[in-house]
């Protein structure tokens, strides 16, 4: 009477984002090794008794059998909970980013009027009808000023992260590097 038993695989190793996803894939790691662990015990005195005599087997042994099929089932709930969490974990981190992408761009869009209005002051743009000044800065001017540029990289660069984080969630050290870099190019832009 042997007992074939499906290899219950522990979670791939990614870069967790927060310590609670990191605890519940260690937690789940270690019930699944305290499962193989009782699985080979159990195949040892499958063996054991085999190998004596088939009635030697005691109910008590079959009934602990039974229960171990049971716990194989919870955890293999448990793992599917775990990636259907993950995956509504990134869903919303793709949602977050593209509301992200939205407040960057309309404030890109304030910051190229705070420069059209700065130039207006300065003289470089015509107070009735909007256009430069003859010999003064053009729109091409305007949108390669610095306060623009450094908008524009700060949007494309969301946009770049959330793609990345779409294709393959395991890159959350890039992108959290990322968000370091936009702090700092925001930071530059409010100097």
């Amino acid at each position: 009477m042997s007992t074939q038993w499906t290899i219950l695989n522990p979670l791939p190793e990614y870069h967790w984002h927060t310590s609670e996803t990191k605890e519940l894939r260690e937690s789940l790691n270690a019930e699944i090794s305290d499962h193989l662990s009782a699985r080979a015990e159990l195949d040892d005195a499958y063996r054991i008794a085999n190998d004596a005599d088939v009635e030697g087997v005691s109910y008590a042994e079959l009934k602990s059998a039974e229960n171990l099929r049971e716990r194989r089932f919870n955890l293999l709930q448990a793992e599917i909970a775990l990636r259907q969490k993950l995956s509504g974990f990134y869903s919303q981190e793709s949602r977050d980013a593209n509301a992200r992408i939205h407040d960057l761009a309309s404030k890109m869009e304030e910051t190229r009027g705070e420069v059209a209005k700065a130039l207006l002051q300065a003289g470089y743009i015509e107070p009735v009808t909007g256009q430069p000044v003859q010999g003064a800065y053009t729109q091409d001017m305007i949108n390669r000023h610095p306060w623009i540029v450094w908008a524009h990289r700060d949007v494309q660069s969301v946009r770049e992260i959330a793609g990345n984080r779409e294709r393959n969630p395991a890159n959350l050290d890039r992108i959290n590097e990322a968000k370091k870099d936009l702090g700092r190019i925001r930071a530059e832009m409010t100097v």
